[in-house]
């Protein structure tokens, strides 16, 4: 439509230019907020994994009887701790 109008003289070289120039940075910031949304997504897609993996070794341990050593390996590396300084969760 823009260069329709910039041949057609509805519109000057500099406007078309100018329009133009700025239809391709506004492109380049969409392309740019995309791939942040894109790592937001995946990040959050991790943490839900972790969550879901988590909650599913706490329901199998919990059918358990006794505590072995491989329960307790498996409950410390899915546990959290809170660091006090910060008040912020942390991987132990």
């Amino acid at each position: 439509m823009f260069s329709e109008d910039n041949v057609s003289g509805k519109l000057t070289n500099e406007r078309f230019m100018k329009m133009s120039q700025r239809y391709d940075e506004e492109q380049l910031q969409l392309k740019k907020d995309i791939e942040e949304l894109q790592r937001q997504c995946d990040k959050e897609n991790d943490r839900a994994f972790c969550k879901e993996q988590f909650l599913k070794a706490v329901l199998k341990f919990m059918e358990k009887k006794t505590l072995t050593p491989t329960i307790l390996r498996a409950c410390r590396a899915h546990r959290r701790v809170s660091d006090p300084g910060q008040g912020k969760e942390q991987d132990s």
